[in-house]
């Protein structure tokens, strides 16, 4: 039991590494990386049905908080966090993932298999346009000529998503802010690494503090948290944040959008098989 102990440990920090490093150098928060992951585990600990989704979600969240307030860092100290877009961004986004996640929490409505269908189309379609035609963003655009409700209501949208995928919102973002206002890669990976924090802490409370209608008495938690898999994974992120900082600043933004495609891909990919074959 003790040797199992150690090594569910070690894998969810190296997960960890894993998922701090992908979302850090592109801007997605690594839900990608953690939500399996942790749906496995937590299966696994006798949780199943709608406390199971809000329990992922939850312990997904958390792992964001720490890859967005890691990952920001970060990106201050070499330059590249712009603060105007992230709050203006960040607070419509707080505003409405708070909400869905209230109602996602108070009641048994949220359908994964119809939500799949809506987040897929959109993520296929933005991404299409996005990151298979060249030349198709006007680069280095002043972020003080772009009127801050258009952030907002991408913000909106992307808080939307955030609260019911719980991968964070940034494979919306990033090519929403490159398609509709005309902003390079690289800084669009910039502000999405900081509005996630925003997004992702308040919901992170309300899962704290949302308790569970039943949990196995053998599983310590707090709220729909379960700090025994979630930390391992936070110390994770947090040692690879920085690297994945870095990584991102020395690519090439051609390259970039192909990881951001191939990211896509595997989520579109991961999503259908989930709906169709492993509902």
């Amino acid at each position: 039991m003790i040797l199992e102990h150690y090594l569910t440990v070690l894998i969810f920090f190296l997960f960890g590494l894993a998922g701090g490093f992908l979302g850090s150098m592109l801007g997605v928060g690594g839900g990608i990386i953690f939500v399996p992951i942790l749906a496995h585990y937590i299966r696994l600990s006798g949780i199943e049905g709608d406390v199971l989704v809000k329990c992922v979600l939850a312990n997904s969240m958390l792992t964001i908080v720490f890859t967005g307030l890691s990952a920001s860092y970060n990106q201050h100290k070499q330059g590249t966090y712009y603060i105007r877009p992230v709050l203006f961004t960040a607070l419509a986004g707080v505003i409405s993932s708070t909400v869905v996640t209230w109602f996602i929490t108070s009641g048994s409505w949220y359908n994964k298999q119809l939500f799949s269908f809506f987040f897929i189309t959109l993520l296929v379609t933005v991404s299409l346009r996005v990151f298979l035609k060249r030349n198709s963003v006007v680069n280095n655009v002043a972020f003080e000529t772009i009127p801050p409700l258009k952030f907002s209501l991408i913000g909106f949208g992307a808080g939307i998503v955030t609260a019911l995928s719980g991968l964070g919102g940034g494979l919306v973002m990033v090519p929403v802010f490159s398609l509709l206002l005309k902003i390079d890669i690289k800084k669009s990976i910039s502000i999405s690494t900081g509005v996630i924090l925003f997004f992702a802490l308040p919901l992170t409370i309300i899962y704290l503090f949302k308790q569970p209608v039943s949990f196995p008495e053998n599983v310590f938690h707090i709220g729909h948290i379960i700090p025994q898999l979630v930390l391992p994974m936070g110390v994770g992120v947090v040692l690879a944040s920085k690297f994945g900082v870095k990584a991102g600043a020395r690519l090439s933004e051609d390259k970039l959008k192909l990881m951001l495609l191939i990211l896509v891909t595997i989520v579109t990919t991961k999503m259908l098989w989930e709906t169709f074959f492993h509902a």
